[in-house]
């Protein structure tokens, strides 16, 4: 059973079906997606309802949030022989493990307190970064459960097409949510791109892709700071219409707190468009040597996170400047290529047939 949760639709919520899907197509697995998949805009997702979940016996249950544990639990009781895979799409162990003053939140409580019981029975853990794999092995320390390290990968329909950029623009793509994206930080940064260079007042700087909880609240921050010319909302789009806009757009820019990484990334990558992120949201992929998911000047760009000023000159070089963002989406592309969703899928199916 693919326990997936699609309460928020993102990037991990989509390579959750897909990663459901290609198991499906590998002919040697039944699996059932349990969670209502309709936001996803997907057709032919077969899900089961929660009693329906619960009452049939699984070999495997394969978490993807850590808001999946209390089911688990309930789960295991009645099917005691079951084995469990939780995949840290949503960096919980790293986000705690950093939180500082924030662990004492009533939320971060709750996610240590559902980490716990996970430690209790989980059989295999799954990190999708560097960073989450070491701080996994301390977490890990005194239990059975079997570590690995798969990356995430883009889906093969995310290419380059070859399009014209010239009147492209920044794109964010993601769940509207500022309790991680700080798409606000975003919004201001742009209302001083614009206060530096006047002549932008009227040139569309940015468009957000994607829907979310604080979806009518940053449009009224938009307006209020009348960047309204500026910056236009596309809404929820996926497939050839997503991989279009990543084809017509100078670059992608995040302004999120953390990301492990950020699918949209690979995405943009794929289509050869560079990425503006921060320091905070780099995903490590590598300890020996460190690599990131971008490195600075070389395949996007790099600023100093909450640097309002940094992000400011930063985004409007890659605006300013559209052989620079070409170039460097030239050598994003040349590196995604290393990364294959199809060989990640083949992972997991490894791990699946020894359990």
């Amino acid at each position: 059973m693919e326990s997936g949760s699609f309460k928020v639709v993102g990037g991990a919520a989509i390579d959750t079906y897909m990663m459901y899907n290609g198991l499906q197509h590998a002919h040697k697995y039944q699996a059932d997606l349990y969670e209502d998949t309709s936001k996803l805009g997907v057709t032919g997702a077969k899900t089961v309802s929660r009693e329906d979940a619960l009452s049939k016996s699984y070999d495997i249950v394969i978490l993807n949030s850590i808001r999946d544990v209390p089911l688990a639990l309930l789960y295991r009781e009645r099917h005691p022989l079951a084995k469990f895979m939780y995949i840290d799409r949503g960096n919980v162990i790293t986000n705690f493990r950093k939180a500082g003053m924030k662990r004492l939140l009533p939320k971060m409580m709750l996610r240590y307190k559902y980490l716990l019981q996970l430690k209790t029975f989980l059989n295999q853990y799954v990190a999708i970064t560097a960073e989450q794999y070491e701080m996994a092995k301390d977490f890990f320390d005194t239990v059975k459960t079997e570590l690995h390290y798969i990356n995430i990968a883009p889906h093969k329909e995310f290419r380059s097409l070859g399009l014209d950029r010239s009147d492209g623009c920044a794109i964010v793509v993601g769940r509207l949510d500022e309790r991680q994206k700080k798409m606000s930080f975003l919004f201001r940064g742009i209302t001083r791109v614009v206060s530096e260079h006047p002549e932008l007042k009227n040139q569309l700087l940015l468009r957000v892709v994607g829907t979310g909880p604080d979806e009518n609240r940053y449009k009224s921050m938009v307006n209020s700071l009348g960047i309204s010319t500026n910056v236009v909302f596309d809404g929820f789009v996926r497939g050839e219409p997503l991989v279009t806009k990543y084809n017509t757009a100078r670059f992608l820019v995040s302004t999120s707190e953390w990301e492990s990484p950020g699918r949209s990334f690979l995405e943009a990558m794929a289509c050869a468009l560079p990425v503006l992120l921060n320091t905070k949201n780099n995903a490590i992929l590598n300890y020996s040597p460190v690599e990131n998911v971008v490195r600075d000047g070389y395949n996007g760009v790099v600023y100093a996170y909450n640097d309002l000023e940094d992000f400011a000159e930063k985004f409007y070089t890659l605006c300013h400047r559209p052989a620079l963002a070409r170039k460097l989406g030239e050598r994003a592309h040349s590196y995604i290529k290393k990364f294959s969703f199809e060989h990640t899928l083949k992972e997991y199916e490894s791990i699946l047939d020894t359990m």
